[in-house]
C-alpha cells in the first residue's frame, strides 16, 4: 500500500540529542532548530530511519499516553512543518512498517513545536564547513586555488 514516508534530510541537516532536545542545523539556510518533548520523541523515531503516514498510530500508541486521531493529525501536520523547513523529505512509497520499541514508558503527549531560529543565519551559511568532501575537509584545491 503506497503512503507518505519521511526520512531526515541528512545532505543539509545535521542534529544533535542532549538531554531531551534535539538541536538541528539546516546548512543549506543556515537556520537552526529545538525539538522537545514530543516533536524529539518524533525526530529520535526519525532516526532510526523512515517513517511512514500509516504507522503514526502506532508510533502514538508505544510513546505516548491517550493517543488518538487528533493527535495523529498534528504529528503529521508537524512531519510536514519539517518537510516545509528542509528537514525533512516526504515521498511516495512502499515503506515497511517499523516496530519501534525504543521507549518503554508512555508519556503525556503534547503537541510537537518546531522552534526555529534565524539569528545566526549568515554565520551559518559562511562557517566552511559547508565545504567538506567525501575524502575530508578541507579539500586540496591546488596551489593556486
Amino acid at each position: 500500500m503506497k503512503t507518505t514516508s519521511y526520512t531526515i534530510n541528512r545532505h543539509d541537516v545535521v542534529d544533535e540529542v542532549i538531554d531531551g532536545e534535539a538541536i538541528l542545523i539546516n546548512l543549506k539556510s543556515g537556520s537552526y532548530y529545538s525539538l522537545e518533548g514530543t516533536a524529539c520523541a518524533i525526530w529520535e523515531r526519525l532516526l532510526l530511519g523512515p517513517l511512514c503516514e500509516g504507522a503514526l498510530p502506532m508510533f502514538m500508541g508505544q510513546h505516548f499516553e491517550g493517543a488518538d486521531p487528533a493527535m495523529t493529525v498534528e504529528v503529521k501536520k508537524f512531519l510536514e512543518e519539517m518537510v516545509t523547513n528542509g528537514l525533512l523529505h516526504a515521498s511516495d512509497s512502499n515503506a515497511e512498517i517499523v516496530n519501534d520499541t525504543t521507549t518503554k514508558n508512555r508519556v503525556a503527549y503534547a503537541s510537537p513545536v518546531l522552534s526555529k531560529y534565524t539569528d545566526m543565519e549568515a554565520l551559518l551559511l559562511i562557517d566552511p564547513i559547508h565545504d567538506v568532501t567525501p575524502t575530508g575537509w578541507p579539500a586540496y584545491r591546488g596551489e593556486n586555488s
